[in-house]
Parts: C-alpha cells; structure tokens; sequence
C-alpha cells in the first residue's frame, strides 16, 4: 500500500479496509523515481518524515492488532496522539 502521495485520513481509511477485508497492510512510503535515498521524501499534503516512519511501522509490524494508533509509542515519541 503506497502511503505518502494522497492526505493522511485517506491512507489511514485504506489502510483500515484492507484490515477490515482480512488482509495484512504492507505500507511503503511514496518515494519519486529519481530518488537517490531513502530519505528523499516528497513531502505532500499533511504527511511529515516521521509521520510516514512511524505510519508505515505501526502497519508494518502488525501493531494495529495490539495498539490502537493513538496509543502507538516509538521511543519516547507519540506521533499520533492526537487522532
């Protein structure tokens, strides 16, 4: 699932449907072609750096199972706190 390239709530809405369908989300931040590396961001709409990290992580690693994304930590950060 490509996440990055359309707002926020419409990424996280795909991303809940394909739980909802019983399938297992596989995100992957939106990077252009002629990036050189991975941290080449096109930064649109309301996404930040970090807000791509932590997005694709709570996804990645089947976090959505245990935690709800308000309640996901990273460290000492809170990045979605306020959902």
């Amino acid at each position: 699932m490509l996440i990055g390239n359309e707002p926020f709530d419409t990424c996280l809405q795909r991303a809940n449907e394909v739980v909802e369908w019983g399938g297992e989300p596989h995100c992957q931040p939106f990077l252009p072609k002629d990036a050189l590396d991975r941290h080449d961001y096109v930064i649109r709409y309301d996404w930040t750096p970090d807000k791509l990290t932590h997005f694709a992580r709570y996804y990645n690693r089947w976090l959505y199972k245990y935690t709800p994304m308000a309640e996901y930590r990273c460290g000492t950060k809170q990045p979605f706190a306020i959902l």
